[in-house]
């Protein structure tokens, strides 16, 4: 696993990684690609979630996995200061982790994008993260 820098284009959070396990056919070759090749960078904290929630997925997945990103303290930092401006502290997420206050803090600072379930893309949007949702993100990659 990658423990620098990402060098990935967007960052994926747990909705995003159950929405890939559960895309079929093209799309989802597409998408395991995209993560093998570490354009696809998973936040540890979306990942270990993940994992919890969706153990099958998550063996279906992990040998695919080649940019994992570790929380640093700028990501802590980060996620604080979105719950700051949502004024609304650490609220219970999805599911009760806080991920995407993580994943859009890691995404804010390094200038990605968020993929995830087209249900998320709103919440992110409420933390003035730029997020999309799996599909349209497919849809938007250069031939």
């Amino acid at each position: 696993m990658n423990e620098a820098a990402p060098k990935c284009s967007c960052v994926v959070d747990t909705s995003g990684l159950h929405a890939i396990a559960a895309a079929s056919g093209n799309l989802q070759s597409i998408l395991i690609e995209k993560l093998a090749s570490g354009t696809i960078g998973v936040p540890a904290c979306a990942w270990q979630e993940f994992d919890e929630l969706y153990e099958e997925e998550a063996a279906i997945l992990a040998p695919h996995i080649s940019n994992k990103i570790i929380m640093k303290k700028s990501t802590y930092v980060g996620a604080a200061r979105i719950a700051e401006k949502l004024n609304s502290g650490f609220p219970r997420g999805a599911y009760d982790n806080h991920t995407e206050l993580y994943t859009a803090s890691i995404a804010s600072n390094n200038g990605h994008r968020v993929l995830t379930s087209s249900d998320q893309v709103a919440q992110y949007a409420r933390m003035d993260c730029d997020a999309v949702d799996i599909e349209t993100w497919v849809q938007e990659l250069p031939d």
